[in-house]
């Protein structure tokens, strides 16, 4: 905490300028990294995956523009700054809720049988079985054509039964992820046979289809987590693993983008930082909506909240309660830039969603609840903590990510029905085992 006060009373020594905001704000990482590496319990730092991401999404173009003099569509430099003032503040923001809260002291300890968890785990294997079974069957072959991103078309490429099906298959993932690391050494790789095969099938799928916020989340969730477990990987093969996964997804976006021609590792390497950094267009949106139209006030959360209830937000859609206009912040950002929703969705990114319904101080205060979450997370322990608690660290993790390209809502609907599915397997596993 000193070394974040000593940090900010510097700043307040330089000069107000887009290279001011990227140094401290790195800063900012590096202390949190440094100074809070005791407390981490995962292997996996979640809260810097999350941070550096967020930079990357917020700060990489307005940086490149002005220091290296790359073009960009957005070169107002007065706009620039007050936007990257903005991000530096919700770094600032997002690493005092880290610090403000002490790592948990796990007194209440929540033990499961061995018979139980290897039960629980056969379970979601089943349930995967059949959902995913169900799901290549009313997908269709858009989804698996990645027609969505070849084609500029606007349609879903999973929507209706096949988009909840996708929903409830990704839960019942890390669901099993989380029984892995609370099996640790009683666990065979004989109960696992299963899984690994329809892991394999989904994550198979997923690449075909263009998928990459599942392959990023899958890869994080696994990292993080499968440590726990009785698995022994070597640094080389970590070291190999990461570069394997870096390639696979520029090689995914160039499936996606339907222009497959000879690229090298550091153009794979390259496109897929810079994909990310391509969001930033849409922060930009959302300060001009912002200053001509002012703030939603939540407005478009209407739509990702009543979507926990299954099936609800098409009724309240049909009803004409929600309007598709303000459905989600994506939406609003499509509209504004083409005028339709018939394209391609802009998307959106956690800073541009929170200032489009709140404002800057709404960014810096979702930041700071952001913060504290995280902290939460990567201090689990998965051997004293109970399923779905564990289960929420997973999710938070693997989606570390995505949510600087989302929304900090986003995890909500997986943690949300994590927790229905999760007492609905633990009742049927406590009946199976007579817990």
């Amino acid at each position: 905490m000193r070394g974040l006060s000593a940090l900010f009373l510097l700043f307040l020594l330089m000069p107000s300028h887009i290279v001011t905001y990227a140094v401290f704000s790195l800063l900012i990482i590096l202390n949190q990294y440094m100074l809070s590496i005791k407390v981490k319990t995962i292997m996996i730092r979640g809260d810097i995956i999350f941070l550096v991401s967020f930079l990357i999404v917020h700060l990489l173009w307005p940086v490149l523009n002005l220091v290296l003099d790359v073009e960009y569509q957005y070169s107002n430099d007065t706009v620039l700054n007050y936007l990257a003032q903005i991000i530096f503040f919700s770094v600032l923001s997002f690493s005092l809720g880290f610090h403000l809260v002490s790592p948990s002291k796990n007194r209440s300890k929540k033990v499961y049988s061995d018979k139980f968890l290897i039960t629980y785990g056969n379970n979601i294997d089943i349930c995967l079985l059949v959902l995913l079974t169900t799901f290549y069957i009313t997908a269709g072959k858009s989804y698996f054509l990645a027609e969505v991103y070849k084609t500029g078309g606007s349609s879903d490429t999973i929507s209706g039964l096949a988009g909840y099906l996708y929903s409830i298959i990704i839960i019942l993932i890390f669901l099993r992820i989380t029984v892995i690391s609370k099996t640790h050494k009683f666990f065979k790789s004989k109960n696992l046979k299963l899984f690994i095969v329809l892991l394999g099938s989904f994550f198979i799928s997923s690449v075909i289809a263009g998928d990459r916020s599942f392959i990023v989340s899958l890869f994080l969730g696994l990292a993080a987590f499968i440590p726990f477990s009785n698995f022994k990987l070597s640094k080389f093969k970590m070291a190999s693993g990461f570069v394997g996964f870096m390639i696979l997804l520029g090689f995914v976006r160039i499936w996606r983008s339907n222009t497959l021609s000879y690229v090298n590792f550091s153009d794979l390497m390259f496109a897929t930082v810079m994909n990310l950094a391509d969001s930033f267009r849409v922060f930009v949106y959302a300060n001009e909506i912002v200053n001509t139209e002012g703030v939603y006030q939540g407005l478009t959360w209407l739509g990702p909240l009543s979507g926990l209830v299954p099936f609800l937000q098409g009724m309240l859609v049909d009803m004409n309660i929600l309007s598709l206009k303000t459905l989600n912040s994506p939406n609003v950002f499509t509209l504004y830039k083409h005028k339709t929703l018939d394209l391609t969705g802009e998307g959106s990114t956690i800073a541009s969603d929170l200032l489009l319904n709140f404002g800057p101080f709404g960014v810096i205060f979702g930041m700071l609840v952001l913060g504290v979450l995280f902290k939460k997370a990567i201090c689990v322990n998965p051997f004293q903590k109970s399923i779905i608690n564990t289960y929420s660290a997973v999710i938070l993790i693997a989606f570390s990510v995505y949510i600087s390209r989302s929304s900090i809502i986003y995890p909500l609907k997986f943690i949300a029905w994590g927790a229905i599915i999760n007492v609905f397997l633990y009742t049927i596993s406590s009946l199976r085992t007579n817990e």
